[in-house]
């Protein structure tokens, strides 16, 4: 088992292993977080610098430590964590 988070809406319709999730126990889940006008707003704020978004960021991670940082952000370990990609 596992679980397969969707954030944001993405497309209308996707073609989806059902039956493998199933067989693998799998879990899906969504998430859509933000209306009409949301995202403009967003954009102001970061442009007008009036919400420091660095202060959010309480944790970080190389993509080796991935699994560490899902542990902790599990157990509600800061308010926003970073995994960073890998690096060459």
């Amino acid at each position: 088992g596992g679980t397969f988070i969707q954030a944001g809406l993405g497309a209308s319709n996707i073609v989806f292993p059902v039956g493998e999730l199933c067989s693998k126990e799998g879990i899906y889940k969504t998430s859509f977080r933000y209306g009409p006008g949301d995202y403009a707003l967003a954009i102001e704020l970061l442009e007008s610098k009036r919400v420091d978004v660095k202060a959010l960021i309480t944790h970080s991670y190389e993509f080796e430590s991935a699994e560490q940082a899902f542990s902790e952000t599990g157990k509600n370990g800061g308010i926003k964590s970073i995994i960073y990609g890998p690096r060459k």
